[in-house]
């Protein structure tokens, strides 16, 4: 199957291309620093959860579809659920961040969203290792963005045919379905790629 997973990977997200969904997905880049990543990937992870669990609660607020939403995640690293609870914890009651940052869509029992998250395996997920083949694939587009690599990548490739699926296409995936932080230089990068494909 390795050999040939360029060729099934494909398939897979051209086929996926037919069915109804959106992609939101919180990127953040680290500065360089003292601290060692073992030390602050607890708080890295909350932030980038925050980050995206904001955008989800916008979509499900302005989305017509039925107010019934499930977050489900993969088994978190280290079998450590602490970042994903308190997030989503203080998101679901209280409309705001565990940093006390304001969800803009107010809190999530509001709009229908369960009143807890919950975790699976994605070897045991089907929908799990699928967004796997985003996650990877996005992850490969902003490498070689902001790199300015020129290398062959199946992820860059894959997130072209899958941009039509990000939440805010095709004028505002950056902001929407895409986010980065901080906005810098390799922000600025990102948002000239996208727009300049769109």
């Amino acid at each position: 199957m390795l050999e040939c997973s360029r060729q099934w990977r494909t398939e897979i997200i051209e086929r996926s291309l037919n069915f109804d969904y959106k992609i939101i997905l919180a990127a953040i880049q680290r500065y360089p620093s003292q601290k060692s990543i073992k030390t602050i990937k607890e708080e890295l992870i909350g932030y980038s959860f925050s980050q995206a669990l904001m955008r989800v609660g916008l979509f499900a607020k302005n989305t017509p579809l039925s107010k019934n939403f499930e977050v489900i995640l993969d088994w978190p690293e280290s079998s450590n659920p602490k970042p994903f609870n308190l997030e989503y914890f203080s998101a679901y009651n209280l409309g705001k961040s565990n940093k006390n940052i304001d969800y803009f869509c107010g809190p999530l029992r509001r709009l229908g969203f369960k009143d807890s998250v919950y975790f699976a395996k994605s070897t045991h997920s089907s929908v799990l290792q699928f967004t796997d083949l985003i996650i990877g694939a996005a992850r490969q587009f902003i490498i070689k963005v902001t790199a300015d690599d020129d290398y062959d990548s199946i992820g860059y490739d894959l997130t072209l045919k899958l941009l039509c699926k990000y939440h805010g296409y095709p004028c505002k995936i950056i902001d929407y379905g895409m986010n980065f932080s901080p906005k810098n230089e390799d922000f600025n990068k990102l948002k000239f790629e996208i727009e300049k494909i769109i």
